[in-house]
Parts: C-alpha cells; structure tokens; sequence
C-alpha cells in the first residue's frame, strides 16, 4: 500500500507530510498504516532519527516489541545526544 502525494511536492516536504500523516494513523490505531508511511519517509530521509522514533511507536502500539526496540536503538544511534530518543527507552 503506498499513499499518494502530488508530484509537485519537495523531499522534505514529502517526509513532513508522511510523518503528519503516520502521525495521525497512529492516533486512529492504524498501525499498520503508519507504519508503511513511516518506511516511505524513511526512504527519502533514512537519517531523520524521529522517523524511526514514530514508527517505533507504531510497533510498540501493535505489540511488536522487538521491531519497537529497533526502532528506537536507530533513533539513539542517529542521534546519541538527543535526550528526547534516551527516555524514549525507558520504561515508565
């Protein structure tokens, strides 16, 4: 399932508008949606460490334990200073 963008938008247009749009999917529990747009985004941005940090929410969501600690270890490992993707890790 790939979802439709018009041609005329950027690259980093693009990620915003799949990350708005995953965004949105996972608060309608469409996980598997957000999940698939999460990947496009993370096709044309593989460096973005929120990409990875969205779509480990997804699988954490959806009970995918292993595929969210993957997720989130790439969000750290992209970016190791970045406080937000540290307590991401913890458990509350």
């Amino acid at each position: 399932m790939m979802f439709a963008l018009p041609a005329s938008v950027s690259a980093a247009g693009t990620v915003a508008a799949l990350t708005k749009k995953a965004q949105a999917e996972i608060q309608k529990k469409h996980y598997d949606s957000a999940i698939i747009l999460c990947n496009q985004a993370i096709q044309l941005d593989p460096k973005d460490p929120n990409l990875y940090l969205i779509r480990g929410t997804a699988k954490f969501d959806k009970a995918d334990w292993d595929g969210a600690i993957a997720d989130s270890s790439k969000a750290i490992e992209l970016d190791p200073s970045n406080a937000r993707l540290q307590s991401a890790m913890v458990p509350s």
